[in-house]
């Protein structure tokens, strides 16, 4: 047996013994494997002989894993003494007084001295040589806002990207920014972390990854870098998300020849950055390489007040305060132009629907249109003959691929005698695990602090409902590890690509005629995903012929640098 799985089972049997509560334990793992840290060779070999021994080392420091460092200060916890201090990520507190750049320049140096120290790579102090996890704290997992914790999403990022490029990526900044006293004004916001970027790019880092920002400023900042920074950015989010879901559907089309973009429907369930970056990103592509010039109408968009249609007015109805959005062009609502509070956030007027004929099937007269009145309304409008519906589930609420959902989705399908043979698929994406959509609302309440034996029989559970809801025809992927012994299911998460878009950019400097020049982020990931795809039928091709949409976790660290290496592009 390998030195470190040894390690590991006496972890786990030490822990057992003092009979810690599932999150206790949980926590106190992820404090050993910090402390493991501070020996990143050893702590990297822990992980490599968790995967050659079968096992997943991302669940515990990666989602759901992180949960236990990000909620700790919420539930009373000092998580901060117990993590090294080279371990935990640079939190810094936005002051809506002028921008103190010195002192914030002395605090991410000071970080990153501490890091070149513990890699003890051998070459010299540069800043050219990191990376950087930025984030706001304002949309941390499944828990929205977390000011006091909510860094530690920055740390579990940075560490997907030295394991899984087996330390090429290893020089990384963990960098929180805590916002609560400049949230209100977003142009306030906005300038401060322009300062931070700027600031970033005039010490020369490589590249920089934005994570777990609120939707609205999600685009707003992303839009600035690309506009302002010569340093490549990517949020992880907004497009991180997208290409693992290109992957999803890549494979979908693989696996079923029969299968037509052009006659399905895809509904993207959630409404926020991470489902509108997806929507905007399949629409290029699907329009650029299948010439589906109509893509667009086959595409809808639900949140928590359902369907998004023009005329809609379930949100703006009840507020009466000054409008601070437009209201929709042709928006003959007229509780959207009374009211205060739009309808809809900038970011998703695009995928408002806003086809009449479609509205009218619905004659809803500003109501909510349900996820599964979508379904059974409009479908049968938009579904071809060789179209199956995908249900991207990107909301961060559990309870919301019901077994009456799933039934709808396939009743629909199922109307077409030629749609009989295709899955239904359905991407339960949402992290962290209890958190995800096909989980019902007392399975969530339930998971957190449920034993291993017990999460196992709740998943179990879960994925046997919406399979048997869906007579079986169902192609699954969720964003957390779920595991069936009879059903397929595969983990579609985001660690499939930002690793090796991160070892790809760093890469890339490395090479003088490139250096300097914006990377095309799109070309970047969707090269990754066709190297996952390419991977998935070839590496893995029992388990693709089975139906699973993505390759496993077990190969990660070969797949990262395959996927780097056929990423690495001139810019035209």
């Amino acid at each position: 047996m390998a030195e470190m799985i040894i390690w590991w089972k006496e972890l786990n049997a030490r822990l057992d013994s003092q009979n810690l509560a599932p999150t206790a334990k949980n926590r106190q793992i992820y404090i050993e494997l910090s402390k493991l840290h501070l020996d990143p060779p050893k702590w990297r070999k822990w992980g490599r002989d968790m995967l050659e021994a079968g096992l997943d080392p991302f669940p515990y420091i990666y989602t759901p894993g992180i949960s236990t460092a990000i909620l700790a200060k919420k539930e009373g916890f000092d998580i901060d003494s117990q993590i090294p201090e080279p371990i935990r990520p640079l939190d810094i507190t936005a002051d809506p007084n002028p921008f103190d750049e010195a002192a914030i320049k002395e605090k991410i140096l000071a970080k990153a001295k501490q890091v070149h120290e513990l890699q003890n790579t051998g070459a010299p102090l540069n800043l050219k040589d990191f990376g950087v996890v930025l984030s706001n704290k304002r949309r941390v997992l499944g828990y929205g806002e977390v000011p006091d914790g909510g860094e530690w999403i920055t740390r579990g990022k940075v560490d997907c990207y030295e394991m899984a490029t087996v330390g090429k990526v290893s020089l990384m900044l963990p960098i929180g920014i805590n916002v609560e006293a400049i949230k209100h004004d977003h142009n306030i916001h906005d300038e401060y972390i322009a300062e931070i970027l700027l600031l970033l790019e005039n010490l020369g880092v490589n590249f920089i990854q934005f994570e777990d920002f609120d939707g609205e400023s999600a685009f707003r900042i992303l839009e600035w870098s690309r506009e302002n920074l010569h340093t490549p950015v990517f949020n992880d989010d907004i497009e991180g998300t997208s290409w693992i879901i290109l992957l999803g559907k890549l494979a979908a089309r693989a696996r079923y020849p029969t299968l037509s973009f052009r006659d399905s429907l895809f509904i993207f369930h959630g409404g926020g950055a991470a489902a509108v970056g997806t929507a905007n990103f399949l629409e290029s592509y699907l329009t650029r390489k299948y010439d589906h010039s109509r893509i667009h109408h086959q595409f809808l968009m639900t949140d928590s007040a359902g369907l998004l249609y023009e005329g809609r007015t379930v949100k703006s109805k009840a507020v009466k305060t000054p409008r601070t959005v437009a209201p929709l062009s042709g928006d003959s609502s007229e509780g959207a132009k009374e009211s205060g509070k739009p309808e809809f956030k900038l970011f998703q007027l695009k995928w408002v629907l806003k086809d009449q004929n479609l509205i009218k099937k619905i004659n809803k007269k500003g109501q909510v249109v349900s996820l599964k009145e979508t379904i059974e309304l409009l479908g049968p409008s938009i579904l071809g003959p060789n179209g199956a519906i995908f249900l991207v589930g990107l909301s961060t609420q559990p309870n919301q691929f019901t077994a009456e959902v799933i039934k709808s989705a396939r009743q629909v399908m199922d109307s077409v005698p030629s749609r009989y043979s295709l899955p239904l698929f359905i991407d339960s994406c949402s992290n962290p695990t209890h958190k995800t959509e096909i989980l019902t609302d007392e399975e969530s309440k339930s998971l957190p602090t449920a034993s291993n034996g017990e999460k196992h029989q709740i998943i179990k559970k879960a994925i046997e409902r919406v399979f048997n809801a869906a007579g079986n025809r169902l192609a699954l992927t969720t964003g957390s590890p779920m595991h069936h012994p009879k059903y397929m299911v595969s983990q579609l998460n985001n660690f499939l690509a930002f690793p090796a878009a991160g070892l790809a950019l760093l890469s890339r400097s490395l090479q003088p005629t490139t250096y300097n020049l914006q990377p095309d982020i799109n070309k970047l990931g969707e090269s990754i995903a066709m190297t996952c795809l390419r991977f998935l039928m070839t590496r893995e091709k029992d388990r693709f012929q089975k139906g699973a949409l993505c390759p496993t976790s077990r190969d990660l660290l070969t797949l990262t640098r395959e996927a780097a290496q056929e990423a690495l592009f001139p810019h035209p």
